[in-house]
Order: C-alpha cells, then structure tokens, then sequence
C-alpha cells in the first residue's frame, strides 16, 4: 500500500508538471507522448501489484488508453464529422491524463481498500446452482432462437446496409436489440461454468452467440465485448483455458472463428468512401473517440457551472432525457438536428465521460469528482472479484451487470440514466447476498 502511494503520487505530480509545461509552450509532440508514456508506465505498476483489478477493469482502460492516443491525432487537426469542426491544437493529452489518472488511482485506492475488508458472499447450494445453471443455458437457446425469428421476419442489418441502432429503431422490435445485449452479456455466465465445470456445451454455446450476434448487426465494440466478457473469469482466476476436443474440430473451429471476424471487419469498413484515402478515413474514424473530450474542452474553464444547470443537466432532475445528460452534452457541440436523430434511435456519441465532470465542475473540482467516480468503481471491481470467487451465480450476474452498467453510463457521460431502478435493484441484491465474516 505505502509503494502504491508512493507511486500514485509521483505519478500525479508528473502530471501535474506536464500540464503546466504544455500550457506555455507551443504543441510539442513530447509532452504529447510523455502524457500516455505516465498513464501506461502507472497502469503497469498497478497490473504488476493487483494484475485481477485490471483484467477486470479491463475494458475501461482499454476506452481511456485508445482514446488517450488517438487525441494526439486531434491536436494536429483532423476534420471531425460528428461535431462539424476542424480540430486544432489545444494540449488535450495532458490535460485528459489529469482527469483519467485521478479515475484510476480513485479506483485503485478503492479496491485495495475494500480487499482488505472482511465482504463475503452468501453461497448457494449446489442443487440451486445447477438449477439456475441449467435455467440460463435455456434462456440463452430461447434468446437466440427468437433472434433467428426475428432475422427470418425481418431481415438483418447487413441485408439493409445499415447500422444496428437503425435497424432496431425502423426495421425489427426494438425489444430485439435488448435481447442481443443480454446476450453479450450472457457470454461472462458461460465463460464463469466453463472455468468451474470445462463443459465443452458452454464453448458451443458461445460460438453460437457469437456468429448470432454478429448476424444481428453487431460488429468489433460486441465481438470484443464478448471475448472480454467469456475470458474474464479465466483471467481472474489464473486458469489456462483448454478444451479437449479432436484435432478436426479444432480445425473447423479455427475457420469459423477467422471467417466471422473476416467477415465482421469487413463490414466494418466496408462503408469507408473507396475515393477517399484510407488511412485518411479510418483515422476520421478512430477520431470520432476524443471527439467529446475536445469539444467540452474547449467550453470548459476552471470555473463550475450554476447549481441549477448542474441539477437539472447533469443529473436529470426535473429535465427530459433529450434534454439532460449526454445528450446535452451533444447539444453544446453538435448541430441539434444531427442530436435529434440520434437520440430517436437512442445512440451516443462516444467518449463525454471524464470531460463532463470538466465542464460542468471546472478542471479541478471535475478531476476530484474523478476520483471519486473510481472510487465508487473501484468497489464495483471488487463485488466482482468476489462474484467470480464465489459460488452464486446470481450474485456473479448481478455484480457483473452492475458494474458494467455502470462502465457504459460513465463512459458516454450518463449520469442521469445512474439514478434508475435498475440501480436500486442490483444495489439491493447485491447487499442482499454480501457477508461480514
């Protein structure tokens, strides 16, 4: 704990140094590099002291690090389509390391503290384990056998040329993208009984949500999410994953697996403009992550906003959704039209997280409601750990949705969509199964 401080704040102090620098003097690609070079040489000390708390924390580091390098491309200018604006120059990277190292060293603190702590989980018995297991193998079936309707009914979104959000917005139930989220999710269940049971019907069951998932629009942010999501408990664990199948299976296997992730990329790049220059277009692309952070920058001062904006936009109270949280956020960079489309179809923009404290708090009162954010998902990584150690799959589920609930809120900015009663119910399950020894 004492090298972790010390550490922590070494690196905050660099930072802060960094910042200073980079402000009064012109764009030095140096500092640009130094700021990623401070947050990654962290991140590795962190992984080398409680490697657990980043594989589970994984994918929002995995956010902060590949928007944290591609905003270097933004301060040498780069047109950004969403917000109709040339970026220029204005020292993002240091200034974005401020607010995501507070994040992290909040979520660090957090989840050294509460491991100490004597939380543990109300185990269930083995026949309600083997119920519940054998429940969420039939509702995985019944999920992909009414996407298959669907598809059938309906189309694909392929089929259309369209991305997934239109295609659940103006084509299919919008009940059935719901479904393919639960899904994605479902994928950490069967990753956690393969790890305990190495059943080889969860890995079939997997690849099965995989190539359904992807039929139904879903192209790298699902295919990603869903590795992640299955590896997780291996990762936690320390377990080698082996399955124990004949050299053909793997062979047929393997192929499948590289034919859907061929057929994913391409689709995925397929609509880049074949006059353009690629390069050019996937990096117009990649840009669209720090677009946010670099349009509530330049609106940003030391100073907090007035109590009531903050009351009624960034927690929604007494606003309407299109009004308030991420959407708002929008607004302030974006043409309301472009606005008022997305949210019929109830899709962000990526990435207002950590820079919405900043512009509703000011650079220093934002970096400590940083901080205190990961401390809350510092404890939210921990009630994880403890699902995945303990023998509760319900308890494992509900920590699992509840902290990425929480992940997708704060990464989009959505502070608002926090106060729901979705959150109520997995804070009281999750007290409900947790211990004091």
């Amino acid at each position: 704990m004492q090298k972790m401080l010390i550490g922590s704040i070494f690196s905050f102090s660099l930072s802060i140094i960094l910042l200073i620098f980079s402000l009064n003097t012109p764009l030095n690609i140096f500092t640009c590099i130094f700021s990623i070079f401070i947050f990654l040489s962290t991140l590795f000390f962190v992984y080398k002291t409680i490697p657990e708390l980043v594989y589970i924390s994984g994918y929002m580091l995995m956010a902060i690090t590949t928007t944290l390098i591609i905003s270097i491309f933004l301060e040498y200018g780069i047109f950004l389509i969403e917000i109709g604006q040339q970026s220029y120059a204005i020292n993002l990277p240091s200034k974005a390391l401020i607010q995501v190292l507070m994040f992290f060293l909040g979520m660090t603190f957090s989840y050294i503290f509460f491991k100490k702590s004597t939380l543990r989980v109300l185990d269930l018995s083995n026949i309600s384990n083997y119920l519940i297991n054998k429940a969420l193998i039939a509702i995985i079936l019944i999920f992909i056998s009414i996407l298959l309707l669907i598809a059938v009914r309906y189309g694909v979104p392929f089929q259309y040329g369209i991305h997934r959000n239109d295609y659940w917005a103006f084509y299919a139930p919008s009940w059935g993208g719901v479904l393919v989220y639960l899904l994605i999710q479902l994928n950490f269940v069967l990753g956690l009984l393969y790890s305990q049971e190495k059943n080889k019907v969860y890995i079939f069951l997997y690849l099965a949500v995989i190539a359904c998932i992807i039929l139904m629009g879903e192209r790298m942010t699902g295919l990603v999410y869903s590795v992640f999501f299955f590896f997780l408990p291996f990762l936690v664990n320390k377990l080698k994953f082996k399955v124990k199948i004949s050299f053909h299976k793997k062979i047929l296997i393997s192929f499948l697996v590289v034919s859907l992730l061929s057929f994913t990329l391409y689709k995925n790049f397929s609509n880049v403009d074949v006059n353009s220059d690629p390069k050019e277009s996937i990096l117009m692309r990649a840009s669209l992550q720090p677009q946010m952070w670099w349009g509530l920058d330049l609106l940003s001062n030391n100073s907090p906003k007035d109590l009531d904006l903050v009351v009624k936009k960034y927690l929604g109270i007494g606003e309407s959704d299109r009004e308030s949280g991420t959407y708002y956020l929008m607004d302030q960079v974006s043409s309301k039209s472009l606005v008022d489309a997305r949210f019929e179809t109830q899709s962000k923009f990526t990435m207002s997280g950590f820079f919405n404290h900043v512009y509703y708090f000011g650079y220093w009162l934002g970096a400590l409601l940083n901080f205190l954010w990961g401390a809350f998902f510092g404890f939210l990584c921990y009630l994880l750990y403890l699902g995945i150690k303990c023998k509760n799959i319900i308890y494992s589920f509900i920590s699992f949705k509840f902290l990425y609930k929480v992940q997708a809120l704060f990464l989009v900015g959505s502070i608002t969509d926090f106060f729901t009663i979705g959150t109520l119910v997995f804070s009281l399950i999750c007290m409900f199964f947790l211990r004091l020894k």
